[in-house]
């Protein structure tokens, strides 16, 4: 008998509400910081969100995490803490 295994791997990040929301690395096109992080104003994304998460679908997640914290979770490396 053949077996299959399949493994999904879903990345965590936090929203500005305080959300833990998870998300399949595969799927992102973008990845972005704030103008809020760089110290502007933001104006089309919620305050309080340091990276903007663009997934394949058109969606997308604002996060407070720093951008550089979300690629290394998507690139599969273990992050130093935030």
């Amino acid at each position: 008998m053949d077996t299959i295994v399949l493994a999904l791997v879903l990345v965590q990040v936090t929203m500005i509400d305080g959300a833990k929301v998870f998300f399949n690395p595969e799927f992102v096109v973008k990845v972005y910081p704030t103008k809020e992080a760089s110290g502007t104003p933001n104006t089309l994304v919620a305050k309080g969100a340091r990276c903007v998460i663009t997934l394949s679908d058109g969606k997308f997640l604002s996060v407070v995490e720093p951008c550089d914290y979300v690629l290394q979770l998507v690139e599969g490396k273990q992050p130093r803490r935030r």
